[in-house]
């Protein structure tokens, strides 16, 4: 592998975590890329803390094992708040994980609430609530809300949805954003990311749409870049990007995302990819 490549894997549930992958391949072209979608055990907003540490650590050990990776990328949020600590404590090599962008929407409030959108996991765990609690204060400003029917809209039927499909599925939170007088609504799942456009287009004036990709993609390549290294390095040639599911089972539903983000569908049992 020539020094200026790099190798990185990306995990999630399922195609949750595509936008940050797709941050740092427009950036970086000529790395390489592994993307987990974990189909088994979707979606892990409805697991518990035990059973979703122990998943995500036999995960790294087989993905460890077959590829090396210079970075694992804990593409989820519900993954990150959870078993992030653990993972850091269990291998060496480094980890990026995602959280629900709550410091940036309170650095820029000043009148109304912000509204986090995230899994129900999410919302009723810890980490959340110790996040609010670093960056609001005792300021009564942050409205976590559990959406869990916008993750298995993503998942199962984004890819096919037209826009009066998509705008059935985003309008009920913008209203209910209207009513609770947000001024911030946070996507605190990645897979809410691929709504964002649908948010940002029917959205009332005064709601200011955040979200932590562009955090997340500058964090990877902080951690993974030399002195020496430029973005020209890359120029001359495209990188792999495999797609790996977990369980073969439903597969189809994936076929047309994999076509359209220019990447190989395999499953992970497979040990020669």
């Amino acid at each position: 592998m020539p020094e200026s490549m790099r190798k990185l894997v990306f995990m999630d549930s399922g195609i949750g975590g595509i936008p940050y992958l797709r941050w740092v391949r427009e950036r970086r072209p000529g790395w390489e890329y592994i993307y987990i979608a974990d189909n088994l055990f979707f979606p892990y907003g409805g697991r518990n803390t035990e059973e979703l540490t122990a998943r995500l650590t036999e995960l790294t050990g087989q993905v460890n094992e077959l590829y090396q990776p210079d970075i694992v990328v804990l593409a989820c949020n519900t993954a990150s708040v959870t078993a992030l600590s653990h993972l850091r404590n269990t291998f060496s090599m480094p980890f990026v994980g995602v959280v629900p962008a709550v410091k940036p929407a309170t650095e820029g409030h000043s009148v109304g609430k912000i509204g986090v959108l995230a899994t129900r996991g999410t919302v009723e765990g810890s980490y959340l609530k110790e996040l609010i609690r670093k960056f609001a204060g005792d300021r009564d400003v942050v409205d976590p809300l559990a959406a869990p029917d916008l993750v298995r809209f993503v998942e199962k039927e984004f890819i096919h949805a037209d826009e009066a499909g998509i705008r059935g599925i985003v309008m009920p939170y913008l209203r209910e954003a209207e009513k609770r007088e947000w001024t911030y609504m946070v996507l605190g799942c990645t897979h809410f990311l691929f709504l964002r456009p649908w948010f940002e287009k029917w959205k009332h004036p005064g709601l200011t749409i955040v979200d932590s990709t562009e955090g997340v993609g500058k964090r990877i390549l902080s951690l993974l870049e030399k002195d020496n290294m430029t973005e020209a390095d890359d120029e001359c040639c495209r990188g792999r990007t495999r797609f790996l599911l977990t369980a073969p089972k439903g597969a189809e539903e994936y076929a047309a995302l994999v076509q359209r983000e220019k990447m190989e569908l395999h499953y992970l049992e497979e040990k020669q990819l």
